[in-house]
């Protein structure tokens, strides 16, 4: 393995002979929350894993079996009601993040157990092959946030669901188990628990023994299905940005800060 990804922090990337690269999401930390150094990370980690000639596929796994990843930390929610440069640099790597996962040439894996909240959705998601439990929890919490829907969902949603149920789940911020994500379509399968990290392994080596640019252009062509959503994807990540700035969030941010451990210390 070369020192390709010694600088990550909070990404660990571990090789296997056959190609199938492992990324571990926030490795040895007492949070699965997002800080601004984890999201900065996943806003280049796609496009290293892509120009690596060593890797095949890509295989997502959270740190535990407790849970995947969640959303933003409250610091770093703290640091979008404060700074305006903050909120831009947040709307350019979600774009990054995002579009990065679409154009990753390598099969992207996902094997998702316990809760996956915000960008732990987003990965889900955004995988080329999505393995979850029954249960996994999925959940999109931007509008209960007060901010708007828009890190992924106006460009995936419709696409691997229906319109009614996008609007459903995102405009009500309603939580899906692992079979019911898998029931409308949100994900590739659902599997019992204790077997999604070895049904994930198993695909993933299923596709690094495939002929590769089969692979890969199969990936490219169907994903070329995105690209009339893009433009819906980056106004909805504007108008995001301009809710980070907003009242409400502001208002939902002095809430969790007041309720946080440390705030009654």
């Amino acid at each position: 393995m070369t020192d390709r990804y010694a600088d990550y922090e909070r990404l660990l990337v571990r090789p296997a002979p056959d190609g199938v690269y492992t990324v571990v999401l926030g490795p040895g930390r007492e949070t699965l929350s997002v800080d601004a150094r984890l999201h900065a990370e996943l806003a280049t980690i796609w496009d290293d894993l892509d120009r690596d000639p060593d890797v095949s596929v890509v295989l997502v796994e959270g740190p535990n079996d407790d849970g995947f990843l969640f959303g933003g930390s409250l610091p770093l929610a703290q640091e979008l009601v404060a700074s305006s440069a903050a909120r831009f640099r947040m709307m350019e790597e979600h774009r990054r993040f995002v579009l990065g996962m679409v154009g990753c040439a390598k099969p992207i894996v996902s094997a998702v157990r316990g809760r996956a909240v915000g960008e732990g959705t987003v990965i889900a998601l955004m995988s080329d092959i999505s393995i979850v439990g029954p249960g996994t929890t999925l959940l999109d919490r931007h509008v209960p946030m007060g901010v708007v829907a828009g890190d992924h969902a106006a460009l995936v949603w419709p696409l691997l669901t229906s319109m009614a149920k996008a609007k459903y789940h995102l405009l009500l911020g309603k939580e899906l188990d692992g079979e019911e994500a898998e029931r409308i379509g949100l994900v590739s399968r659902v599997v019992p628990d204790v077997e999604v990290r070895d049904e994930a392994r198993s695909v993933a080596a299923a596709l690094a023994a495939s002929p590769p640019d089969a692979v890969r252009w199969t990936k490219k062509t169907l994903n070329s299905w995105y690209q009339p959503a893009v433009p819906a994807f980056d106004a909805s990540l504007a108008v995001e940005v301009l809710g980070f700035a907003g009242d409400d969030f502001a208002a939902v941010v002095d809430r969790l800060a007041a309720a946080a451990p440390e705030a009654g210390a």
